[in-house]
């Protein structure tokens, strides 16, 4: 019976620990599966924020993106227009630095057009005015810089007589115009050697060996090397399409500088904003600008 009693009471703890060992399973089970469907709900919160911010930033990229237009719109005004013009010549010619080159010439060109009877032009009209006023600025500016670099790096020395008759001034020479050129940032396509030989050509058939034969030779030397920059400026104007791009840009519906008249399908008349905006300043005060009257001019002479 003793022992009966004792397996009963070790059946009975038995029956206890087991019950304490499924109560601590249960538990443990419960907070795995508790904690699994937190780190599920985890998951979708950051599932959903991250969608949130995807989304705050997409709105955020398509409103830059409908203002582009009107960045563009501003990018794309006259004045940055002209300036963007300015800078891609400036890249060949260094005289044209700190000088609001297309800027002063559009101002000029629109004094000429608003000093008209009726203020009204044609488009055509608008473009020899620009051709003209781009020549003859750029050929101010380009003289005035020729000069200043032959005086200070062009070598003509006192003993010219004694050089002609020693058929030794093409190789003096030579060296000086070399360095001009290169000062001035030449086109390479212009040929050193030709300039040399077109100054002498003139220079030949002018002087007379009187004393001014120094004086006769560097006004030469400016005068050639004036026209063959003068080509090279001719030949980026066209490469740029700069008289047509600015009279197509100032004519354009959106810049708001003339208006169409009834008149005709390419005649224009100047607007109010036009004439305030872009009136002549002092930085252009030197140059003698082309009006319409002195085209007309021209063209019946």
């Amino acid at each position: 019976m003793e022992n009966l009693g004792k397996q009963l009471q070790s059946v009975q703890e038995s029956k206890q620990q087991l019950e304490i060992d499924l109560e601590g399973q249960l538990k443990a089970n419960t907070k795995k599966l508790q904690e699994a469907k937190e780190g599920q709900l985890a998951k979708k919160a950051g599932a959903v924020s991250t969608v949130s911010t995807a989304k705050s930033t997409t709105e955020s990229t398509l409103s830059k993106l409908r203002n582009l237009p009107n960045k563009l719109s501003r990018d794309k005004g006259l004045n940055n227009f002209l300036s963007g013009k300015n800078e891609e010549l400036k890249k060949g010619f260094p005289e044209f630095k700190e000088k609001h080159f297309c800027h002063n010439v559009l101002n000029e060109t629109i004094k000429s057009l608003s000093n008209q009877d009726d203020g009204k032009f044609e488009s055509s009209k608008l473009l020899e005015l620009l051709e003209s006023n781009l020549k003859q600025s750029a050929r101010e500016i380009i003289e005035a810089k020729v000069k200043e670099v032959v005086n200070e790096h062009c070598n003509i020395g006192k003993n010219m007589g004694k050089e002609l008759r020693d058929d030794t001034l093409k190789a003096k020479l030579s060296p000086s115009v070399r360095k001009c050129v290169k000062k001035l940032e030449f086109n390479k396509q212009e040929g050193v050697n030709k300039i040399v030989d077109s100054i002498l050509h003139s220079f030949n058939s002018k002087n007379n060996n009187n004393n001014d034969s120094v004086e006769l030779l560097k006004e030469i030397v400016v005068k050639e090397l004036v026209e063959a920059r003068m080509r090279f400026f001719l030949d980026k104007i066209q490469e740029l399409q700069l008289t047509s791009s600015i009279r197509d840009k100032f004519l354009s519906t959106d810049q708001g500088m003339c208006n169409q008249t009834q008149g005709g399908v390419n005649e224009y008349q100047l607007t109010e904003k036009a004439k305030k905006e872009y009136t002549p300043n002092s930085s252009m005060s030197h140059t003698n600008t082309v009006s319409i009257h002195s085209l007309n001019s021209r063209k019946a002479s």
